[in-house]
Protein backbone atom coordinates (compact mmCIF):
# COMPACT_ATOMS: atom_id res chain seq x y z
CA UNK A 1 0.00 0.00 0.00
CA UNK A 2 2.92 2.54 0.92
CA UNK A 3 4.30 1.86 -2.26
CA UNK A 4 1.48 2.31 -4.67
CA UNK A 5 0.95 5.70 -2.66
CA UNK A 6 4.36 6.71 -3.27
CA UNK A 7 4.35 5.87 -6.94
CA UNK A 8 1.01 7.66 -7.70
CA UNK A 9 2.74 10.80 -6.11
CA UNK A 10 5.35 10.09 -7.77
CA UNK A 11 3.40 9.73 -11.22
CA UNK A 12 1.48 12.86 -10.22
CA UNK A 13 4.79 15.31 -9.37
CA UNK A 14 7.07 13.47 -12.43
CA UNK A 15 3.81 13.73 -15.01
CA UNK A 16 4.35 10.10 -15.82
CA UNK A 17 1.23 8.94 -17.31
CA UNK A 18 -0.39 6.26 -16.36
CA UNK A 19 -3.81 4.65 -16.28
CA UNK A 20 -5.50 4.45 -12.50
CA UNK A 21 -4.46 2.32 -10.00
CA UNK A 22 -1.12 1.08 -12.92
CA UNK A 23 2.02 2.00 -11.60
CA UNK A 24 3.93 -0.16 -13.93
CA UNK A 25 5.05 2.70 -15.86
CA UNK A 26 6.09 4.76 -12.88
CA UNK A 27 8.18 1.96 -11.56
CA UNK A 28 9.92 0.94 -14.72
CA UNK A 29 10.57 4.86 -14.94
CA UNK A 30 11.95 4.89 -11.66
CA UNK A 31 13.68 1.75 -11.65
CA UNK A 32 11.74 0.94 -9.12
CA UNK A 33 11.34 -3.33 -8.81
CA UNK A 34 8.09 -4.33 -6.50
CA UNK A 35 8.30 -5.09 -2.90
CA UNK A 36 7.33 -9.07 -3.34
CA UNK A 37 10.41 -8.97 -5.89
CA UNK A 38 13.17 -7.20 -3.76
CA UNK A 39 11.98 -9.85 -1.02
CA UNK A 40 12.57 -12.33 -2.86
CA UNK A 41 15.86 -10.96 -4.08
CA UNK A 42 17.05 -10.63 -0.73
CA UNK A 43 16.01 -14.35 0.30
CA UNK A 44 13.20 -13.25 2.72
CA UNK A 45 11.38 -15.92 3.48
CA UNK A 46 7.10 -15.16 2.80
CA UNK A 47 6.66 -16.47 6.99
CA UNK A 48 9.50 -15.21 9.28
CA UNK A 49 11.25 -18.08 11.84
CA UNK A 50 12.92 -16.64 14.90
CA UNK A 51 16.01 -18.41 13.97
CA UNK A 52 16.07 -16.41 9.97
CA UNK A 53 15.15 -13.19 12.49
CA UNK A 54 17.92 -14.07 14.85
CA UNK A 55 20.55 -14.59 12.00
CA UNK A 56 19.62 -11.25 10.21
CA UNK A 57 19.84 -9.40 13.71
CA UNK A 58 23.27 -10.60 14.30
CA UNK A 59 24.22 -9.92 10.33
CA UNK A 60 23.08 -6.51 10.44
CA UNK A 61 24.31 -5.97 14.10
CA UNK A 62 20.87 -5.59 15.55
CA UNK A 63 21.03 -6.42 19.43
CA UNK A 64 18.74 -9.83 19.59
CA UNK A 65 16.75 -10.22 23.08
CA UNK A 66 16.44 -13.72 24.28
CA UNK A 67 12.99 -13.65 25.79
CA UNK A 68 11.95 -17.05 26.92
Amino acid sequence: MVQRKFLSFAGFILNIHHQPHDYVPVSKFLNIDTLSNRRITLGVPQRLDPLWLESFYTIFGFLVLNVG
